[in-house]
């Protein structure tokens, strides 16, 4: 009877325009996005597959442009109901939302430089809101301005029969608000690293069958050793208000050895 007398369903509406050319810019991507849930339990009760599939509930209003070695995107994000109706997926995210009011984000795609170098860089200012939901997690709200910016530098080339890559980076962002009583902080760190790989190739031309349609075997190895790092952050991050992941900057160092192997057929 917790919902007896009640007015219960879901409103969803969602629609994407492209457009060639609008307001002097080409290639733009228009997106509407609203969806609203009556109470918590709604699809649980009515639609459980759907619970499981469904992404949180939001109302958004994003335009993207894109270009050759760029893309930008003006985002508007908003919860439009009171309570936390995203299935259980993690504790993390259950019971908390991130607004953007809005967001303006710029991303310099990967583009070739003079003597070999490669640069690639993202921006982002935005008014940062996090919301959480009382009954489920016991913490304030909390919003920031945040100006965000991150830029890395690689030399790609090959040595010894190796594909090494070799990278040097800085991210990092500002905030008028933080944990520190209100007062503004900026935080930032260097990224380093290196990725080192090959390609081996066996050939088995005698391997065959007809009724799967293979003509003779490629097996294709790609060994891969990659370490990344990043140094200690300028600002203790416990000062930094979480918003996404461009704030969870940390001093770290890690190594990951892979072998990837595949086999394509020659039929």
């Amino acid at each position: 009877d917790l919902y007896k007398d009640d007015t219960r369903g879901l409103i969803e509406f969602s629609h994407h325009q492209p457009l060639v050319r609008a307001l002097g810019i080409n290639n733009l991507e228009l997106d509407f996005k609203y969806l609203r849930e009556s109470d918590r339990d709604f699809l649980l009760e009515y639609f459980p597959n759907n619970y499981y599939r469904y992404n949180q509930p939001e109302a958004l209003v994003s335009a993207r442009s894109y270009a050759d070695n760029y893309h930008a995107e003006l985002l508007y994000r908003t919860n439009p109901q009171e309570f936390d109706g995203s299935p259980p997926r993690s504790p993390v995210e259950f019971g908390s939302f991130t607004d953007y009011e809005p967001a303006l984000t710029w991303s310099y795609m990967q583009t070739r430089m003079p003597g070999g170098f490669y640069l690639s860089a993202e921006a982002q200012a935005a008014r940062m809101r996090r919301e959480f939901e009382r009954k489920v997690i016991e913490q304030d709200s909390y919003e920031s301005g945040r100006l965000y910016g991150r830029a890395q530098l690689e030399r790609p080339f090959r040595f010894l029969g190796f594909n090494w890559r070799p990278y040097l980076g800085l991210e990092g962002a500002g905030y008028d608000n933080s944990r520190q009583r209100g007062a503004s902080i900026v935080q930032w760190a260097p990224e380093y690293g290196i990725d080192i790989s090959t390609r081996l190739y066996g050939e088995f031309p005698g391997v065959r069958n007809d009724e799967m349609g293979i003509r003779g075997l490629r097996h294709i190895i790609e060994p891969r050793l990659e370490y990344a790092a990043m140094d200690n952050t300028s600002e203790d991050p416990r000062n930094v208000l979480d918003f996404d992941a461009h704030d969870n900057l940390r001093g770290v160092h890690v190594l990951r050895l892979s072998l990837d192997q595949k086999f394509v057929s020659g039929g």
